[in-house]
């Protein structure tokens, strides 16, 4: 593909096949396409007539072989040409540049000048200083006509009709798939709107759970901290009647042995000591009791204490 460079200072009328030179035309030497479409690696296609997308990620290359591919790019050589009257053509040398584009997974994309970083407004104005529109790219149907009227004289207008019908069915290719880009977008817009929406219900949620969360924490702390004056108490009672009991139990040995030694000089005798030894019995029974009550607490405290650290380990996951 070849489109005229034009030159502001150069006469339109220069150019004839009759004369020994012509005016350099710009000229797409080849195209690279790296992980772009269906194209895996590195190729060098042959002309493309137009492909639908909404986002440019939609270019990368996506395969069994080849899967989560980071980018696509694509890369355009140019030079500039000049028409020789046997209707063949030579470069011009130093003519060379390379244009490319790549595009990303999050649909960003970045442009180089011969492999310099770059931006579409540098891109835009080396085409145009060439002679290339981006925004106004009707110049190729009028290089075209203008090329095939400079090229051949005698050209008849048959073939200019049939040219700019081709251009002009090209051009309403545009505009419909322009048309259904528009419609996609708006319905991304629509989309984009429920999202927030969406969005704006969570956030809410979110409020309500984190204050939920916040009551939750101080009321595992209000317990956790009765819990452990509870443990506390308990674990200073437990060591006092862990000491009464050796001396009841001394006391319950001293009057049994007193009994059995009655026993044997007086029958009323041992029943008047049995009726004493029932009543330490029962002064005892109440430290015993209080001992079994407290040992009871204190494991049900601890088991609470557990309960409660794993709960809160759950809320706070």
């Amino acid at each position: 593909m070849d489109i005229e460079s034009r030159d502001p200072g150069m006469d339109p009328s220069v150019g004839s096949p009759a004369q020994s030179s012509r005016k350099p035309r710009l000229f797409i030497k080849e195209m690279v396409l790296r992980n772009f479409k269906s194209y895996a690696g590195e190729q060098r296609p042959g002309p493309f007539h137009g492909m639908r997308l909404n986002k440019v990620a939609e270019l990368i290359h996506h395969s069994s072989n080849h899967q989560n591919l980071e980018s696509a790019g694509v890369s355009v050589h140019f030079q500039e040409i000049i028409y020789l009257d046997d209707g063949t053509y030579k470069a011009v040398e130093g003519s060379d540049f390379v244009i490319t584009r790549v595009a990303f997974r999050d649909n960003s994309s970045k442009y180089y000048i011969n492999d310099r970083g770059s931006n579409f407004t540098d891109v835009t104005k080396k085409l145009k200083a060439k002679g290339v529109d981006l925004y106004k790219n009707r110049f190729l149907i009028l290089q075209e006509v203008e090329y095939i009227l400079e090229d051949d004289p005698k050209c008849n207008f048959g073939i200019c009709l049939e040219f700019l019908n081709e251009k002009r069915t090209a051009v309403v290719q545009m505009v419909k798939l322009a048309e259904n880009e528009r419609d996609g977008l708006e319905e991304l817009d629509t989309d984009m709107r429920t999202c927030k929406e969406q969005f704006k219900e969570f956030e809410r949620q979110d409020v309500k759970y984190r204050e939920d969360l916040k009551h939750l924490k101080q009321k595992i702390k209000e317990i956790e901290n009765k819990l452990e004056k509870e443990y506390e108490k308990s674990s200073n009672l437990i060591p006092n009647l862990e000491q009464e009991i050796p001396k009841v139990q001394q006391l319950l040995m001293d009057e049994e042995k007193i009994l059995e030694e009655l026993k044997e000089s007086s029958k009323d005798e041992t029943e008047r000591h049995r009726s004493e030894l029932m009543v330490v019995r029962v002064e005892l029974e109440p430290w015993e009791n209080q001992l079994i009550g407290h040992e009871g607490k204190l494991d049900v405290a601890c088991a609470e204490s557990e309960l409660l650290k794993e709960k809160m380990g759950i809320a706070l996951f």
